[in-house]
């Protein structure tokens, strides 16, 4: 009786390799870095501001290239949701201002 041989095959490395290659590949594809423009952060901006005045928590829906973010301003000043368009979720302003490019 023979022992079958343990491990990984090249052909099925080579496989696996390929597929995890082609995933690479489409997100790459399908990431878009900047798609949020300066109007976005404006919104993000004034749904902060009106959370502080009134007391209340605002929910603004974004939407910009196909993409949608949905964002909740806290009366305390948070911003939940608005990383993702590059803006600071404790003050509201812009990362770019926060962080210029050297």
């Amino acid at each position: 009786m023979r022992l079958h041989a343990r491990g990984v095959t090249l052909v099925e490395l080579l496989v696996v390799l390929a597929i995890l290659a082609t995933m690479a590949g489409l997100v790459g594809l399908a990431w878009q870095p900047g798609v949020w423009s300066s109007l976005d952060r404006g919104e993000v901006a004034r749904a902060r501001r009106r959370a502080l005045e009134s007391g209340r928590v605002i929910k603004v829906s974004l939407s910009s290239g196909g993409s949608v973010a949905q964002v909740i301003a806290f009366p305390d000043g948070r911003v939940l949701g608005a990383e993702q368009l590059g803006v600071d979720p404790l003050t509201g302003e812009s990362r770019d201002a926060i962080h210029p490019a050297h």
